[in-house]
């Protein structure tokens, strides 16, 4: 059953909350995996009366092969099992109080295969319990949900009275950082992004000493000190920004803050910069997409131009944030690309001594460029929307091989850039070095270590 707007009720039960593992391509560790919103879910349901439990199974990052997966020309790609085994989970589902509900995070849609392999699991032990899915898979795709995965509610959209409530982090022992959405949507409308979708353009934004409470109490109650921004585009409303970065300096509260989805160049300015790096900012990610003005109209990317990427990488290093602690999102394998403005694009970031961030293009449902190449994308099973599978590369006139080269560039300017001309690279250098900054796995994917 498809549900729109969906209610936490009240009442003594006991509830489950699981975060699914995942089936992916890609040879990754994917550390922003904090179920944030299963988190407030918690809150709420302790506050309506309710024991909550959760499984996280992306809490370790462990990988297994499941098998090899025939794609274009023959190409043999290992799909992989990230997180929590089927089997542990089995063992810590039967160790948990017996559930009445079970809420189950569903991220990305080509991820639908393991939380459609969750719920027959839960099935099998708690034949009674209403399991229930939300998240952005099942808000862009809630009719493919409700067919695929077998649960007796889909969620398609925001659990809104959860929205407003603290993140309940007691589920884990020793939480690796505090997941935070100051804001949430965005009144752009890039042609690659389904924002416009989820939050009909509209943004909300949370109360700035709230969103400090929070981060003050985890940081002194479970020793938090990295804090992540995960909202959409929090430096819009830029006076409410500046209010939370004022009173996390005049708290003194001595944490490191990052935003892993990235920030609009534009936007970015000295008193703003200096402002965050008296908060702890760290690691400035700017979303450049492509240097090309004439693929950037075909995404529908108003803004952020040259002129605005330059200025916020001259803001960035006069205010003392070094080149090493810049990384710049590269946006490609979408379709009508020409690979050479992906190169140049690449030198072009290069040139300033940032970091190469690369982006592989995800048709996301609900979204102008998925509507637009539906016709193509059909053709294609859901899971093969995967960025790394590069679904445009034939309509692009290129091999998947051509792609894979791609790849194997951005890694060697990034090793150029990090190497300084006087480190070695390797993975415990990489570690240490951009702790705090950027995710081990984004370094390691563009600089090309496994």
């Amino acid at each position: 059953m498809i549900v729109k707007n969906f209610t936490v009720i009240s009442g003594k039960r006991n509830v489950l909350l699981i975060n699914p593992p995942i089936y992916d391509f890609s040879d990754f560790k994917l550390e922003y995996s904090q179920p944030t919103g299963l988190l407030r879910i918690s809150s709420l349901l302790k506050k309506k009366g309710a024991v909550a439990t959760l499984i996280d199974c992306m809490e370790s990052f462990e990988k297994q092969c499941i098998h090899s997966f025939c794609y274009r020309d023959n190409n043999l790609l290992p799909k992989y099992h990230f997180g929590m085994s089927l089997r542990i989970l089995e063992e810590k589902l039967l160790n948990v109080p017996e559930p009445e509900e079970v809420y189950i995070t569903s991220f990305a849609t080509y991820w639908y295969e393991s939380t459609r392999d969750t719920i027959s699991l839960i099935r099998k032990i708690y034949p009674n319990a209403i399991i229930i899915v939300g998240g952005i898979y099942p808000t862009l795709m809630p009719e493919h949900a409700n067919l695929i995965l077998g649960a007796d509610i889909i969620v398609a959209g925001k659990i809104e009275d959860a929205n407003t409530q603290p993140i309940d982090l007691t589920h884990y022992n020793l939480p690796k950082y505090l997941g935070i959405k100051p804001s949430s949507g965005c009144p752009n409308n890039c042609g690659y992004c389904a924002q416009s979708s989820i939050n009909k353009g509209k943004m909300v934004f949370q109360n700035p000493k709230k969103i400090c409470d929070e981060i003050e109490y985890w940081h002194n109650t479970k020793g938090i000190n990295q804090v992540y921004i995960f909202s959409e585009n929090f430096l819009l409303n830029k006076r409410h920004f500046i209010d939370i970065l004022t009173e996390i300096v005049k708290r003194n509260l001595k944490i490191r803050i990052g935003a892993p989805k990235g920030m609009e160049p534009r936007l970015l300015d000295e008193s703003l910069l200096e402002l965050m790096k008296e908060a702890g900012w760290k690691g400035i990610r700017l979303a450049l997409e492509t240097k090309s003005e004439e693929h950037r109209k075909k995404l529908n990317r108003l803004y952020n131009d040259t002129y605005d990427y330059e200025r916020a990488i001259k803001f960035a290093t006069d205010t003392g944030f070094d080149t090493s602690e810049i990384g710049t999102f590269l946006l490609y394998g979408t379709p009508e690309e020409n690979i050479d403005d992906i190169i140049e694009t690449a030198e072009y970031i290069h040139s300033f001594g940032s970091y190469i961030i690369p982006m592989a293009f995800t048709p996301v449902p609900g979204s102008f460029i998925f509507s637009k190449y539906e016709h193509i994308l059909r053709k294609r099973k859901l899971i093969e929307y995967m960025g790394r599978l590069y679904p445009f590369a034939e309509y692009n006139g290129y091999k998947y091989e051509d792609y894979l080269k791609l790849e194997k560039y951005f890694s060697e300017l990034n090793k150029i850039n990090a190497q300084h001309n006087k480190f070695v690279i390797n993975l415990n250098w990489l570690e240490n070095y951009y702790n705090g900054v950027f995710a081990k796995s984004e370094i390691t994917f563009a600089m090309g270590f496994k």
